[in-house]
């Protein structure tokens, strides 16, 4: 059995935590780490802001988003929408010029299409990877 308060393994008939002492009325009651980790996997699952979710390990309510870092994906999937964008509209103004590969319609299209593409990959990164306890670094989950 674990302790509801430090999560520390304890006997199952002793009455109080060895570690921090916390009395131990069984471990499925409201306050055990067990339902505190069922809720806070939840408040998680469903997008839930983590400011009032408590921390299954030690209790507190300082929980906060693990996000990846996607800011560079997203600078370069934006640049490259925006001069396939300007290469797009210099082709409709201009004329379509060929250059040694392809046409400069084609280079612009797929230039839109790898920017669109790198910020729905840099907008999927930016959704919380996890939760983390400010005070003693339980992740969740």
């Amino acid at each position: 059995m674990q302790c509801s308060r430090c999560g520390a393994d304890v006997a199952q008939d002793a009455t109080y935590c060895a570690r921090c002492g916390t009395p131990l009325g069984g471990s499925a009651g409201t306050g055990s780490m067990e339902h505190r980790r069922e809720a806070a996997l939840a408040a998680f699952k469903t997008g839930q802001d983590p400011a009032g979710v408590q921390c299954p390990n030690c209790g507190g309510y300082r929980l906060q988003a693990v996000r990846v870092d996607a800011d560079a994906t997203l600078i370069i999937g934006a640049t490259s929408l925006i001069v396939g964008l300007v290469a797009l509209l210099l082709v409709l103004i201009a004329g379509d010029v060929g250059l040694y590969v392809a046409d400069m319609s084609t280079v612009a299209g797929l230039l839109i299409i790898i920017g669109l593409l790198l910020l729905l990959f840099a907008r999927r990164r930016r959704a919380p990877s996890a939760f983390e306890c400010f005070a003693c670094g339980y992740r969740v989950p």
